[in-house]
């Protein structure tokens, strides 16, 4: 699941047509936001890609933040896409706890 998107387009890093689109066609495929997702993120650890850090071009205007979560055997991955001067400070405690909360409630 992914959401949220429109939000995307009250930033003013994504005024520019191009950035925008450029953006939007990743979001749009599944496959390609799940390996940019997955690329970064690292089991226990919350992984934050900024900028020029991310290796699809289309995706350097933004910030990943991704963890893992685990549901018995199974993997999943939770994580933030947003401009790269995203509150850090808030969102990375963030995405990590709801990992934890994902964790635990899906796995009892």
């Amino acid at each position: 699941y992914y959401g949220g998107t429109s939000n995307i387009l009250q930033q003013p890093e994504f005024s520019d047509h191009q950035r925008l689109e450029a953006l939007m066609e990743v979001l749009e495929d599944r496959r390609t936001i799940l390996q940019v997702l997955s690329r970064s993120s690292k089991e226990g650890k919350v992984t934050v890609t900024i900028g020029e850090e991310n290796k699809l071009e289309k995706m350097r205007s933004c910030s990943v933040i991704s963890t893992v979560y685990r549901v018995g055997n199974m993997r999943g991955v939770l994580g933030v896409i947003g401009p790269t001067r995203m509150h850090y400070a808030k969102i990375v405690p963030l995405v990590g706890y709801m990992s934890s909360m994902l964790s635990e409630i899906l796995n009892n």
